[in-house]
């Protein structure tokens, strides 16, 4: 697989590559755990697609708490940037993903789970961004 895509039981300890969820699903993957079959898409896809689409400014000019019933919420700021991805994904992106589902034994019906980097450290949670 490329540097866009990794298996699901990949070896990498790195964060940077699968995020935190993705890095627990190989540890069990490999570990021995029954994890059913599937893929990651990198950080490394997830960046090319902020740097090809110039998102990133707008991104952290709209990241800001607004506050609603006296806390912060995230809601609108979320729903804001979530606009921001309305370009396709690249066709290299596409034909890596439709590869790596072909090759899953029998084409099983799939889930996706979004995964920020930064979303099982200590003290920080961006579950589902």
């Amino acid at each position: 697989m490329s540097s866009l895509i990794a298996p699901i039981d990949t070896k990498s300890d790195d964060l940077e590559v699968v995020g935190g969820k993705g890095r627990s699903l190989s540890a069990l993957s490999n570990a021995g755990y029954n994890v059913p079959g599937g893929f990651h898409v990198t950080l490394e896809a997830y960046r090319n697609y902020i740097r090809d689409n110039n998102l990133q400014a707008s991104i952290l000019r709209l990241a800001r708490p607004a506050v609603v019933e006296g806390r912060a919420s995230f809601v609108k700021s979320s729903d804001k940037i979530q606009a921001l991805f309305d370009k396709p994904l690249p066709d290299e992106l596409v034909a890596e993903i439709t590869s790596a589902y072909d090759s899953l034994d029998g084409k099983p019906a799939v889930a996706v789970r979004s995964s920020a980097n930064a979303e099982d450290l200590p003290g920080l949670s961006f579950a589902g961004q």
